[in-house]
């Protein structure tokens, strides 16, 4: 009887499981962000500071930020728009009001998560945003800023 009790138990939550798994694989998630995905493309090319810098150089407008936490710096009602010149300074803005202005480089990603001779790299700017924090992937138009691996966001930009 203890047998076929625990046979049931087993079976009950193993189809629970399977039917929640798949109504939330139905429920189909229409996010651009696959982080595997962008390191690859990412590593794909040789860069340095420079390259990546150059590639920075431009207009980017937001897409989706998915957080860890639930939060978001952005709602989807929002056009924000981040803009690197060569001359190092930097906007980002929202519905074309400007929220931060500020100078802008790129550093080596610093906590040796890749190693030693790492080219992954992160935003070094004099004013904070929200928007900017995260390992740098570009991956043709597209910016990752990924601040997932600090339990934070990762923002997805397309060039403009």
């Amino acid at each position: 009887m203890k047998t076929n009790l625990t046979f049931a138990s087993l079976l009950l939550i193993t189809i629970s499981l399977l039917t929640a798994c798949k109504k939330e694989s139905e429920s189909g998630s229409t996010s651009q962000i696959h982080v595997p995905k962008f390191q690859d493309c990412y590593n794909s090319h040789p860069h340095d500071s420079a390259t990546v810098a150059n590639k920075l150089v431009g207009t980017w407008e937001w897409q989706e930020q998915g957080c860890m936490n639930s939060y978001s710096a952005a709602s989807p009602s929002k056009v924000v728009k981040a803009t690197f010149h060569s001359t190092g300074l930097f906007a980002v803005t929202e519905n074309s009001n400007v929220i931060t202005l500020g100078n802008w480089k790129i550093k080596m990603f610093g906590n040796n998560f890749f190693g030693v001779d790492s080219t992954a790299f992160e935003f070094d700017i004099n004013q904070p945003s929200g928007y900017l924090y995260g390992i740098i992937f570009i991956c043709d138009n597209q910016l990752l800023l990924c601040g997932s691996y600090a339990d934070g966001c990762n923002t997805l930009f397309k060039k403009e």
